[in-house]
């Protein structure tokens, strides 16, 4: 063997060298290839692979809405993914397996330090979210985002003569666009699916997660849980009417019933003067003319204030709330002043009263009080927003949504 390595030797010349040090170079390479592979075997670790794409703010992974069959379900889809900071992706707010629908309203939450939505009309004031075809937007009751507080309200409805729809479909779409690394849950905050009596659908909702990072992600996809089905309130989703002001007749003036005043008893002198602090007395909810809440997972106090038309401090104060930051599920919060959805039973103290007088609409009506549509309805059990008539008595609430 040594004689014929010699002679080659000899017959290459460099070449022979050459060729000695290239297959030294591939031997090193395979041995260190083996050795990598054995201690990932043995450590039971995965190397990490870089992303292949060119484009990182793509969507790296996604994981679709998940709903049990026969359940009806109003939820996010995808229900989870990942992307990259400065991306833009869409994300479906879908209905699954329902029966009837004829109107929607739904409430929902993200974190604007992570996402921001994209205005999907920006002709109109404000940011609004894309309609979608199920149910078909007759009316829309309201479309609003708030990039700052990480809010969305939305709430359509079908119109005459079109039927109520039966099966799944897409609710609305929402446009983000990514902005710096972390984790935003889009959450709802409330749900109401309605048939064309007004009567709530019973759903589950299904929140969604959107993960904005680069590379491989270490904080794995929070599992979606459904909600419970939402309690069996009545819904009533108002319908478009023609804007009718009376010409002939004057506005009528609002009879308000004025909060019952307890006069101060004269205080009775005495020699020696005495300071004495005044007591705060809680006042029931009937004669502050509010409502008991029960806070729902995502909900916050300025959430929960503009739904109901009041203030932060007003419900803080009412709650004696030390931090108004810290609130939990479950929890029942008095909100003064305000009104539910369904009706109530009577007019609290300093309620409005407006007598509905001839020509009158809930649409004049809602435009002179600076309120909407769907809130007297609400507040009056209105199942037809369209049938009102002369002489009837109508709550006027704050404006709820």
């Amino acid at each position: 063997m040594l004689d014929r390595l010699k002679a080659l030797k000899e017959q290459m010349g460099c070449t022979f060298w050459v060729a000695l040090a290239l297959i030294a170079v591939v031997l090193i390479l395979i041995a260190l290839g083996i050795a990598r592979l054995v201690w990932t075997l043995m450590s039971g670790t995965t190397p990490e692979v870089a992303p292949s794409g060119p484009t990182p703010a793509g969507i790296a992974e996604s994981r679709p809405m998940e709903v049990p069959a026969g359940v009806t379900a109003v939820g996010i889809d995808p229900a989870w993914q990942r992307i990259g900071p400065g991306g833009v992706t869409e994300v479906a707010i879908r209905i699954e397996n329902v029966t009837g629908l004829y109107g929607v309203e739904v409430h929902l939450t993200f974190d604007p330090n992570y996402l921001e939505i994209q205005d999907a009309d920006p002709d109109k004031e404000g940011v609004q979210i894309q309609a979608g075809d199920f149910p078909h937007p007759d009316f829309v009751v309201q479309n609003q985002a708030d990039n700052t507080q990480g809010t969305i309200d939305y709430t359509i409805t079908q119109m005459a003569p079109r039927g109520a729809v039966d099966g799944s479909g897409v609710l609305a779409k929402i446009t983000f666009k990514t902005k710096g690394e972390g984790i935003s849950r889009l959450a709802f905050t409330g749900a109401k699916l309605a048939n064309p009596d007004g009567q709530q659908i019973p759903a589950e909702m299904l929140d969604g997660e959107v993960a904005v990072a680069v590379g491989a992600l270490s904080v794995q996809p929070t599992p979606t849980v459904a909600a419970g089905p939402p309690t069996a309130t009545p819904v009533v989703i108002a319908t478009p009417l023609p804007t009718q002001e009376p010409t002939a007749t004057p506005p009528a003036i609002p009879t308000e019933v004025p909060p019952t005043a307890t006069a101060k008893p004269p205080a009775t002198p005495s020699p020696t003067p005495v300071q004495v602090e005044p007591t705060a007395t809680p006042l029931p909810p009937a004669a502050m003319g509010g409502c008991y809440y029960t806070v729902r997972r995502g909900d916050t106090l300025f959430s929960i204030a503009r739904r109901f038309g009041s203030t932060i401090e007003a419900i803080a104060q009412a709650n004696g709330l030390a931090n108004p930051r810290y609130i939990r599920a479950g929890q029942k919060l008095l909100i003064p002043g305000a009104y539910p959805a369904c009706a109530p039973s009577s007019a609290a103290p300093g309620t409005t009263i407006y007598i509905v007088r001839p020509g009158d609409t809930l649409y004049s009506i809602a435009k002179r009080y600076r309120t909407t549509v769907a809130a007297i309805a609400w507040a009056n059990g209105i199942a037809d927003p369209r049938r009102i008539w002369a002489g009837q008595r109508l709550i006027i609430p704050a404006y709820c949504w």
